[in-house]
């Protein structure tokens, strides 16, 4: 009894057409031909194998801006307290003014039942 060859060949794992990827963008087109055969991929595997690389890449890094960290959101929270605190600072500034413009008319007193006369 002999036993048969598997005619399937062992896929290529992501590194194997990582490797082949980098390698074949690096040859000339006489070279390449020589290369793929060697390799065992054919050319329209290797720009599917270029294609999904791409696509997966541009998935990445959409992914990767759209997706919110905890970093991410501890600074968006940061970044509305520091407004709401911008915005009350700004409110006591204008009180402290309008404040020292009303002492600087009414010559700093500080209730108005002084003034009033009793009768």
């Amino acid at each position: 009894m002999t036993k048969k060859k598997s005619s399937t060949k062992k896929q290529p794992t992501a590194e194997d057409k990582l490797r082949i990827l980098v390698e074949s963008s690096r040859l000339a087109d006489n070279e390449l031909g020589e290369y793929l055969r060697r390799e065992g991929v054919h050319g329209a595997t290797l720009e599917q194998w270029r294609e999904d690389a791409t696509k997966g890449l541009a998935a990445t890094s959409r992914r990767s801006t759209s997706t919110s960290s905890p970093d991410t959101k501890r600074i968006a929270a940061l970044e509305r307290e520091l407004h709401r605190k911008d915005k009350a600072l700004a409110e006591l500034a204008a009180l402290i003014t309008l404040q020292k413009k009303v002492r600087a008319i009414w010559g700093g007193e500080d209730s108005d039942t002084n003034t009033r006369s009793e009768t």
